[in-house]
């Protein structure tokens, strides 16, 4: 189950089209002046300054046992996470785990093997069962650092997923950023309570 939070959002960049940062659970019209505007640089190409809303708002969909304080201290790495195939509805104990590994080809392939619905290889099952397993573990009672070892992870892992984790940023990053572009008011939102009946 998830839950939709309000975020409000602040313009830090140097560049008006920069996503803005979450700074704040949203706490109503009164917090902050939505028409407050703010002198950027056009884009990275462009020096011309223009004015842009210093503040804005992100709807943000969360696992029900996620708190708002604790996505809006990890959001980038929760962001990133999901946008690597990470299933907002998976277990708890799964998405951290997931989350806290280093983004490279092998953590992809792992998400990609829990991704999978109906297995051909025996093999492969049988690993996926093995990843299931540490993951529903306790992190004080696994006996290993990862699920599975090297020569199981090297099994795994093709050269898509590496080329995929190379393309952290841009693939990721448009994940990320394309919430805030969805969600970031193109005008002063004055009457913020139309917007959210």
């Amino acid at each position: 189950m998830t839950k939709t939070v309000i975020f409000l959002t602040k313009q830090l960049g140097e560049n008006s089209d920069t996503s803005q940062d979450i700074v704040d659970v949203w706490r109503g019209p009164n917090s902050v002046d939505l028409s407050e505007q703010v002198m950027c640089c056009l884009n990275s190409g462009d020096d011309r300054l223009v004015p842009t809303w210093r503040y804005g708002f992100r709807l943000v969909d969360l696992p029900d046992w996620l708190s708002a304080e604790e996505y809006q201290r990890h959001d980038v790495e929760w962001s990133y996470a999901w946008a690597r195939g990470v299933d907002v509805d998976w277990p708890e104990t799964w998405q951290r785990a997931l989350m806290r590994m280093p983004d490279r080809g092998e953590r992809i392939a792992l998400i990609d093997l829990l991704r999978v619905k109906a297995f051909r290889s025996e093999f492969r099952r049988s690993l996926r069962f093995q990843v299931e397993a540490w993951l529903d573990t306790p992190v004080e009672e696994r006996r290993f650092e990862t699920p599975l070892s090297p020569r199981q992870l090297s099994s795994i892992t093709t050269d898509e997923h590496v080329r995929r984790a190379r393309q952290r940023v841009s693939m990721a990053g448009r994940a990320w950023h394309g919430a805030a572009w969805d969600q970031a008011p193109v005008a002063p939102v004055l009457d913020v309570q139309s917007v959210f009946e």
